[in-house]
Order: C-alpha cells, then structure tokens, then sequence
C-alpha cells in the first residue's frame, strides 16, 4: 500500500513539518511575536503537539492555510514575493489583508491563539526557572 500524504505536516520519519510549512510558520510567529512582547520563541514543538491532539482534519487546514498564506502576496498582487521572503513590515500587512472567512480564517485564528499560547507557555517557563534559580536552599 501506498504511503498516506500527511498534507505536508510530515511523519515521524520526515519530521513535523516540511520545510515549506515550518518557514511559513515561522514568520508568521514572528508577525504574530510584536504581540506578544516581541521575543523570539521556538513555536513548532507546541504548534505540532496541538495540531496532533487536533487531529488529521486540523493538520490538513493548517497545511492548507500555511501554503496559501505563503502565497497570499503573490495571488493577491500585493508583494513582490512570497511571504516568507518579505521584511517583517510587509508580513505585518499581508496578514492583516489576508481573508478572515471559514475555512481559513477560523483557522489562522486557531493558529495565532497556538502561537500566543506558545509565547505564554515561554514566559511562564522562563518566569519559573528565574524563580527557582533566585532560591537557594540554606542562604
């Protein structure tokens, strides 16, 4: 039998993401990371986990939302290239120019608040070890 496509979110042998999806990932956390303080966080291992728990329907939109946001300057004349390749300014305007109805805009929301809750789940990590780090048992 023939291997099933996982819609670029790859199997275990070829790792969460394609290199397509992750890139487009990225710099949509980067976009999405003014909002959340402007620091840079690892995103992907919490996007993959919840995209896992979703299910093989969520993986599949976030596939498809990732490949069209990609292309969305192009498709919609409003940047010279692709969104990954553009300054963060003009990502910044893309996103916000991108069409927010169903499928795909339910789906860039569940894929920021993912992003933001991975941003939240850094902080409170960082918090905590600076926190555990200031005690020092028997000062």
């Amino acid at each position: 039998m023939g291997e099933r496509s996982t819609g670029g979110l790859g199997g275990a042998s070829e790792g969460p993401l394609s290199r397509a999806a992750a890139r487009t990932l990225y710099n949509l956390a980067d976009v999405l990371a003014e909002r959340a303080g402007d620091r840079r966080v690892d995103v992907t291992p919490y996007v993959i986990q919840q995209i896992r728990w979703s299910g093989v329907g969520a993986a599949r939109r976030v596939w498809l939302l990732l490949t069209v946001l990609e292309w969305w300057p192009v498709l919609s004349f409003s940047g010279p290239g692709r969104f990954s390749w553009q300054p963060r300014a003009a990502r910044r305007r893309a996103l916000e120019r991108f069409p927010r109805h169903a499928p795909l805009g339910a789906t860039l929301a569940c894929l920021s608040e993912w992003v933001l809750e991975a941003h939240a789940d850094a902080a409170v990590r960082d918090s905590s070890e600076t926190a555990t780090d200031a005690y020092s048992p028997g000062a």
